[in-house]
């Protein structure tokens, strides 16, 4: 393959030209052996490339950034679960782009990649980066999610989504204050803190933002003056004005609302009512969750709407001994002759109200059960108790809602056993497990609960989340397992419950 020298090292030279001719050959018989080495070195780093390339392909690096995103998105959202939770910028696309400049270069080309983006100051990198971003979305118009805590350079024509929780930094309210009083077109979803924000939630009189779909207040003096008829979700939380004239003349023109919340309200009179009835053709959930309201004018409020046949009604409140023994404190359950749907609530306390209109001592107002006799009526549990008293005079339940792990020893056990004389009705069980946690830790195994039934139960949950029960007279009832971050603190859970069992 390679040429041989004309003289082998070991030969006998006899003249010094002869030495100098074997050398001079010799030097060229291995510089051409490098020489042929290196092409074939070369020929063999081609074909192992062409094999396993370098660089990966943008379609597969692409794969990878989308699962990672997807794995990123396990967060519970704080508005509803069929929007894409907002990640931080600096925390995983500037971790994807550290990598090297191919992978920053596929990322930044990749805008569906990152068209959620939480802008909060102090999240590990600078705010040159986020705006980095920001200036290279104009084809695709990103999600943004403001905190203020610093003062992004943003288009107000760029923010859809926008959250401000309480906080009294005076330079990032001065930007707030100036970002309200520009047009919001593409705005879909906002929600503010109105607590030590100062003077800019004034500015929701003059909001513009035509397209909002969901507005959460909460600790705020004002609502917005002008119509949102796109408006599909209102929450006030912490609500201090006592007008109710305003609300309910806004009320009027959200044809497309379909939940509203009035959580811990403002105590509103029952003669600020309005008699005309509020048309909410696509409502689902309406929540008065610890009102402040006297215990009949929630009813009052009700009445005024015409709800529709499905609509899910959810309120319990705090009442005294002596305020449950007065007639006048008792809801008037006859102003609910619209609704056919109610979800009863435990908070595993004994002195709570256990859900709209369900005061202690109501097991013994027997007069008012036959008004529940065509309720469809729901339950859940948020706490860690057994409090099953509401259920023994309340046999229309027909689904129930329940923390897996939540149970102890013995409320699923008594589920099982005495399914048949306290919920004839029932349909479905719901059990709702955190993803973090195993069966075995949700159904209390580490409590001593060694029943073989409720453990044969938790197998067959193992293999198959819908399990089927036959009770006594042969009639079943399905158990039914999911999984959720947190339901019971999430106000979007009871919106997609109300917009999914009906």
């Amino acid at each position: 393959m390679f040429p041989e020298p004309l003289i082998g090292r070991n030969s006998t030279l006899q003249e010094p030209l002869d030495t100098s001719k074997w050398k001079a050959e010799s030097y060229r018989h291995y510089d051409q052996m490098i020489h042929t080495t290196q092409e074939i070195l070369a020929e063999l780093g081609q074909q192992r490339n062409a094999l396993l390339p370098n660089v990966l392909p943008v379609e597969i690096l692409t794969k990878i950034f989308t699962d990672m995103q997807d794995a990123a998105e396990e967060v519970l959202d704080e508005f509803s679960p069929d929007v894409p939770v907002p990640f931080s910028v600096q925390d995983y696309l500037g971790a994807y782009t550290s990598v090297c400049r191919y992978w920053q270069s596929v990322a930044l080309s990749s805008p569906f990649l990152w068209r959620n983006i939480l802008l909060e100051s102090g999240a590990g990198g600078p705010a040159t980066v986020a705006e980095n971003f920001i200036s290279r979305s104009a084809p695709l118009p990103i999600r943004i999610i403001y905190y203020p805590k610093s003062t992004p350079k943003i288009s107000p024509t760029m923010v859809e989504q926008l959250v401000v929780p309480g906080c009294g930094v005076k330079k990032a309210n001065h930007y707030l204050y100036n970002l309200l009083q520009k047009p919001l077109k593409n705005l879909r979803r906002l929600a503010i803190n109105c607590k030590s924000t100062g003077q800019f939630e004034y500015q929701l009189h003059i909001l513009d933002a035509p397209n909002l779909r969901t507005l959460s207040l909460a600790n705020a003096d004002y609502i917005p003056q002008q119509q949102l008829p796109k408006l599909t979700h209102l929450e006030l939380k912490l609500h201090c004005r006592h007008e109710l004239g305003p609300f309910l003349e806004l009320l009027r023109t959200m044809h497309l609302l379909q939940g509203l919340i009035l959580d811990h309200a403002a105590p509103y009179r029952e003669e600020d009512f309005v008699l005309q009835r509020i048309g909410l053709p696509l409502i689902k959930y309406i929540g008065l969750k610890e009102s402040r309201m006297n215990h009949r004018e929630p009813f009052v409020f009700l009445q005024n709407l015409a709800l529709t046949p499905n609509t899910l009604i959810n309120w319990y409140d705090q009442m005294t001994s002596h305020e449950e023994d007065d007639p006048d404190k008792v809801p008037p359950l006859a102003m609910l002759e619209s609704v056919t749907s109610l979800l009863l609530e435990s908070t595993g306390t004994s002195n709570s109200i256990k859900g709209h209109c369900m005061t202690m001592n109501m097991r013994q107002r027997t007069g008012l059960l036959p008004l529940l006799r065509n309720v469809r009526l729901l339950a859940r549990s948020t706490g860690a108790s057994d409090n099953m008293s509401w259920s023994s005079y309340l046999p229309n339940i027909e689904e129930y809602h329940i923390r897996a792990d939540a149970v102890k020893t013995s409320l699923i056990w008594e589920l099982e056993r005495r399914v048949n004389p306290i919920f004839p009705n029932l349909v479905t069980l719901y059990l709702w497990n955190r993803p973090w946690r195993s069966l075995d830790d949700s159904f209390g195994q580490h409590h001593g609960n060694t029943n073989s039934e409720l453990q044969e139960l938790k197998e067959k949950l193992k293999l198959n989340s819908n399990v089927t029960r036959t009770r006594s007279d042969g009639t079943t009832y399905r158990i039914e397992l999911r999984d959720t971050s947190d339901p019971f603190l999430s106000l979007d859970w009871m919106l997609s419950l109300g917009n999914s069992i009906f």
